[in-house]
């Protein structure tokens, strides 16, 4: 197969939606482009919540010969509150309140995947090559085209999201459900956290930090790897510390270290070996732990696990399709971050930005809760630290923070979701310095509820179907319009509207050919 860059195919009565997809929600909902209906957006939704505050009021002060104390709104919301308090077996208000919140969190993101189309073209082209394992049942390589194999990326999170539209459907919705589970799962490893004190509280902060972020919300309903790589880079960096620096009586920790490189080698490449290998190896020879790293861990049977895992896949990918391990891990490994504008993408595009972009997009992905970076503290030890940290955790977690920042700082082509594997430690970071801050200043740590109010406008956005007035660069309309037969014609050029069938033979020399030559139109993304 020659390296030449894939044309975009459309086929059947809505097209793959494979070119043109969406801005981001916060860059377009924080735009200076402003929205059409806005009143109309906001206009029901505010009333019917002003309508319901109102009512509310009222009946709390109706005279008591008119309603009993113990029907009034105050009353009924206290004795639920007790009941929750005690069926959760939690003894303080705040734990009850923070799991209320990141309840709240959760469900408007999990609503709101299926309100509006497939956001930019990595999103789209994700979905889709997703859609088309299920049509055509190939599941070892996916494809970009029909016959034209994907060396962009492993297949962990194509193959997730393929099994969630087979049990959802093809939509949206579906297809974005898979990465929401990855971010559920990254959330409950922060329970796996040893915090020395309130742990469950500390862990559900931790949780609705990382689900309140920028980066956080928007990739745990976007369809990428990065959810994916990041959970596996969590999983092994937690394994690690619950190894070697604080053993766990249950030893299959051990082996899930080897297990989070596997994911994250099934869901980004080795690059998951770097960013995981970094911190760790700069730990090691900070605190001088090298014994206890090379008895911690079964370096020899947790790296044969991994190769199980993990290995098959990149050998039957070559077999399958000659020349992947030299794009994939030259290309896409190498060149895409030395070489500024790299052309070499046969997928895409290079993303080129100025060095050190990174740390503006950590910045930035990291609001709100980057504003309270300044309570954290980068000394091994200290008089706040010492008695709600294990010696080396704050390093530890420092390093796990700052690997994808200075891994990348040196990088010409960069995405603002290359943060996220940092994200977790980010989150116990400011969880610690919060509490810290609240031994010495009680009350710091409510400024954990420093979201609820832009989760109360989303809500309202979402209710007043906000999604509906963005200004989209989305094709879907167009093509759910499109008779499948006339000519479709793009700005700079005309693409056939004809699949890969066998209408076009030549078209289908190579691999997968005999699949190419039986493929049917059938519409999708309806």
């Amino acid at each position: 197969m020659g390296k030449q860059r894939p044309p975009a195919r459309l086929r059947g009565e809505n097209g793959e939606i494979a070119k043109d997809g969406l801005f981001s929600f916060f860059g377009d909902l924080f735009a200076v482009t402003t929205l059409p209906h806005l009143p109309s957006i906001f206009g029901i939704p505010v009333l019917i919540t002003g309508s319901i505050i109102l009512l509310f009021l009222l009946a709390e002060y109706i005279p008591e010969r008119f309603m009993p104390v113990t029907l009034r709104p105050s009353s009924l919301a206290a004795n639920l509150f007790r009941r929750m308090k005690k069926r959760l077996h939690l003894r303080s208000d705040f734990t009850l309140w923070l799991l209320l919140l990141l309840a709240a969190v959760l469900l408007i993101r999990l609503i709101s995947m299926g309100a509006y189309p497939l956001m930019d073209t990595t999103e789209a082209r994700y979905a889709e090559m997703s859609r088309k394992m299920l049509e055509t049942n190939q599941w070892l390589v996916p494809q970009f085209d029909y016959g034209i194999p994907f060396w962009g990326k492993p297949p962990l999170s194509f193959w997730a999201s393929a099994v969630t539209m087979k049990l959802g459907g093809v939509n949206e919705w579906s297809a974005r459900l898979a990465p929401f589970l990855a971010s559920l799962a990254m959330g409950l490893l922060f329970f796996a956290w040893p915090f020395r004190s309130q742990s469950g509280q500390k862990a559900a902060a931790c949780f609705l930090i990382l689900a309140a972020s920028g980066i956080g919300f928007v990739a745990s309903g976007a369809v990428m790897t990065d959810e994916f790589l990041a959970l596996g880079i969590m999983l092994s960096m937690i394994s690690f510390w619950k190894s070697v620096a604080q053993p766990s009586k249950q030893p299959w920790w051990k082996y899930l270290f080897f297990v989070g490189l596997a994911v994250g080698l099934m869901s980004k490449g080795p690059l998951a070996l770097v960013l995981t290998g970094f911190p760790i190896t700069l730990w090691t020879v900070w605190n001088r732990e090298w014994k206890s790293v090379w008895n911690g861990l079964p370096w020899i049977k947790g790296a044969l696990l991994m190769l199980a895992l993990s290995l098959p896949w990149y050998l039957l990918a070559e077999r399958e399709t000659p020349g992947f391990l030299h794009y994939f891990i030259v290309g896409e490994h190498f060149q895409r971050f030395t070489v500024k504008g790299w052309r070499g993408d046969l997928y895409g595009s290079g993303h080129a930005s100025p060095l050190g972009t990174i740390w503006l997009y950590g910045l930035t992905m990291f609001l709100p809760w980057s504003l309270l970076l300044p309570l954290l503290r980068m000394k091994k030890t200290s008089p706040l630290s010492e008695k709600a940290t294990l010696p080396g955790e704050n390093s530890f977690l420092w390093l796990w923070a700052l690997s994808p920042l200075l891994f990348f700082t040196l990088a010409r082509n960069i995405l603002p979701a290359y943060v996220l594997p940092g994200i977790p430690a980010w989150c116990i970071l400011t969880v610690q310095g919060l509490w810290q801050w609240n031994s010495r200043r009680p009350g710091t740590k409510h400024l954990i509820f420093l979201p609820a109010s832009i989760f109360g406008i989303m809500a309202i956005f979402l209710l007043g179907h906000g999604f509906d007035q963005l200004e989209y660069r989305c094709q879907k309309q167009l093509l759910q319009a499109w008779d499948g037969k006339s000519p479709l014609y793009y700005w700079d050029s005309v693409r056939p509207p004809t699949p890969l069938n066998s209408t076009h033979p030549e078209k289908c020399s190579g691999w997968n050919r005999e699949r190419c030559l039986q493929t049917t139109e059938q519409p999708i993304w309806r």
